[in-house]
């Protein structure tokens, strides 16, 4: 039973990160789950690119009518973002293809770094000193 709580304990931390929950914040925006408030999170969290408030709700409410019923894979939305960029139209999207590349973007978390970290602790003084010398 304790190993099934630190497991628990562990997926929590490592998926319970700042940016992931952005992450999510954008996923339910973008595939028209958006709960009262979350585009009003965005634009306060990434204001720099998406500014306006009612601008990015024009944008998604032409992006469900661009989707249909196909709005609810995120998948679909990129592809349908992928046609609009390709026939030249992204300024009637600018803000929620600005999303999608924020989303793209975003690294989930840090697991890259961690691994690196890793790997140095295993090898030792010893060898580091070993391979110094043999490349001299």
């Amino acid at each position: 039973m304790q190993l099934i709580d630190l497991l628990v304990a562990e997926l929590d931390q490592r998926f319970d990160q700042p940016g992931m929950s952005n992450l999510l914040l954008i996923e339910r925006v973008l595939t028209g789950k958006a709960e009262p408030g979350d585009v009003s999170t965005i634009v306060r969290t990434y204001g720099n690119f998406i500014p306006c408030r009612s601008s990015l709700l024009r944008h998604l409410e032409s992006v469900k009518e661009l989707c249909g019923s196909g709005q609810s894979n995120l998948s679909e939305v990129f592809k349908k973002l992928r046609d609009v960029h390709e026939k030249k139209l992204d300024v009637l999207f600018k803000d929620v293809i600005m999303l999608a590349r924020i989303y793209m973007t975003c690294p989930v978390t840090s697991i890259e770094c961690e691994r690196s970290f890793s790997v140095m602790r295993i090898a030792s003084f010893k060898d580091l000193a070993a391979l110094y010398n043999w490349t001299v």
